[in-house]
């Protein structure tokens, strides 16, 4: 993937964090802190990404409204409760389902539905993206450089993990041959 970041750029980083925000958001970040890409872009692409992701599930749901949503509770018992939810806490569900798994299609889709306005979606919808795409690229890019550090002492560790395993299975198939040997024969 780091590869195709650097050679495609900002181009993969748009369509790669709408289908994957988080992997690709912390390899672009990582990339920028070793001066392949830059910080600022990585973050800005990011929210762009993710807001177009967003808009596409609001006006889908908006389009076809809180009935379509509701039509589905058969198939999904739980959108009758997140859609009532929305209703009444929208902006706050919208704030934080950047980072709650499972919901980040869900609630701007619910904020559709209920026919959440427009500009307020938009607005709290780039504050919530805002806050993860500088915490996630952060994370990238400092925690990146953390890891690289310790990169090279991992072609060591790997070395002594082989080497252990490879002692382990000698060990292990030894036993059972002493053991066979030992037993007596019928």
């Amino acid at each position: 993937m780091e590869f195709l970041l650097v050679k495609y750029g900002y181009v993969l980083l748009f369509g790669g964090v709408i289908v994957e925000g988080e992997a690709f958001l912390l390899t672009a970040a990582f990339l920028a802190h070793r001066g392949l890409l830059s910080l600022p872009a990585v973050v800005a692409v990011a929210i762009a990404a993710t807001m177009f992701g967003d808009q596409v599930y609001y006006q889908a749901a908006r389009a076809r409204g809180r009935a379509w949503l509701e039509r589905r509770r058969g198939v999904r018992a739980r959108y009758n409760r997140i859609i009532d939810l929305t209703a009444r806490r929208g902006p706050w569900l919208l704030l934080v389902s950047r980072y709650t798994f499972g919901f980040r299609i869900v609630i701007p889709a619910a904020c559709g539905a209920v026919g959440m306005p427009v500009g307020l979606f938009t607005f709290v919808d780039f504050v919530a993206v805002a806050i993860w795409a500088a915490i996630t690229a952060s994370l990238g890019y400092y925690g990146g450089a953390a890891v690289a550090r310790y990169l090279h002492d991992f072609k060591q560790i790997v070395v002594w993990l082989v080497g252990a395993a490879v002692l382990c299975v000698a060990a292990i198939v030894s036993h059972g041959s002493v053991t066979a040997a030992a037993r007596p024969a019928p």
